[in-house]
């Protein structure tokens, strides 16, 4: 039978009716899911947008972060002594520049009696020896040895590579639950004729931040945020409960419960690494649900 006349018959007869409800339907699913498809790659296409902008302002963030200890650093190295009036004085300044900072500590390099037990390594000492805080009171950190704990190995490895080392997060002595990022810069030593074998590092300014407010601040900053936001410590090595360094939740909910990187990852998202110091971080954006 020709087409035209069983297209006749079914819109002349009893399935005219039906059949035009049904091509109605399929339209109008097929218009949904166009328009939906649509939309979907727009949202995409602005949270990669805006992604790559907060990437590129956080990034130029943490540059201004080690620019500054590097600057102190090098005020400290022409010094050649660390006194607590003019160290604190030059901490200031940078503290009321950077308002992330938490303390910017002078760690110098020192060393307890060594003992028959002990050895050369173990008698190393990492005395936080002067502090400036953001609030101006006392560090809780004052005098705290880092040469005793967990963060040892990143000074360490400051003070092999001579140069500025970013430590995973981790949580500190008095800081409560918070836990904290340190930015490490070690400071040449002035060896003299009176020292002529004094060591090559005479110690390190630390840079001291709560994490979340290292990344609340950077995001806080922007406006109309579509998306949530996880951010990660991919750096070779990290312990499995300094991975997570922040989430951001797009209605503000900043208390919301982070969803875990695997659930993250589930739909659609965007993946940005972002290098501190030796460190790499990647942000991980998704649409907001809704």
């Amino acid at each position: 039978m020709p087409l035209t006349s069983l297209s006749r018959i079914l819109f002349r007869g009893r399935f005219a009716v039906p059949l035009v409800v049904v091509l109605g339907l399929v339209a109008a699913v097929a218009l949904f899911f166009e328009v939906r498809s649509t939309e979907d790659r727009r949202i995409q296409e602005d949270i990669k947008r805006r992604a790559d902008v907060r990437n590129t302002h956080i990034r130029e963030t943490i540059i201004g972060y080690s620019e500054s200890l590097h600057a102190l650093r090098n005020l400290m190295t022409v010094a050649g002594t660390a006194k607590s009036g003019e160290f604190n004085r030059l901490a200031r300044d940078t503290l009321n520049r950077h308002a992330s900072f938490h303390a910017i500590q002078w760690v110098p390099v020192a060393s307890r009696q060594p003992t028959d037990s002990a050895s050369t390594a173990d008698a190393l000492r990492l005395p936080v020896l002067f502090s400036e805080t953001k609030n101006a009171g006392a560090d809780p950190l004052l005098n705290h040895d880092y040469a005793n704990g967990a963060l040892r190995p990143f000074f360490e490895k400051a003070l092999k590579a001579d140069r500025l080392v970013a430590t995973s997060s981790v949580q500190l002595p008095a800081m409560g639950d918070e836990r904290c990022i340190l930015m490490i810069y070690p400071v040449p030593a002035h060896p003299t004729t009176d020292t002529p074998a004094a060591p090559h590092c005479a110690g390190f300014v630390v840079g001291v931040f709560r994490t979340g407010v290292l990344f609340r601040q950077s995001w806080e900053k922007f406006g109309g945020i579509v998306s949530d936001v996880l951010i990660l410590d991919a750096t070779v090595g990290t312990p499995p409960e300094s991975r997570l360094l922040y989430y951001w939740a797009s209605d503000g909910a900043t208390t919301a419960r982070p969803p875990d990187e695997k659930e993250f990852r589930a739909g659609w998202y965007r993946e940005i690494p972002l290098r501190a110091g030796d460190r790499v971080w990647i942000l991980l954006h998704r649409a907001r649900e809704g």
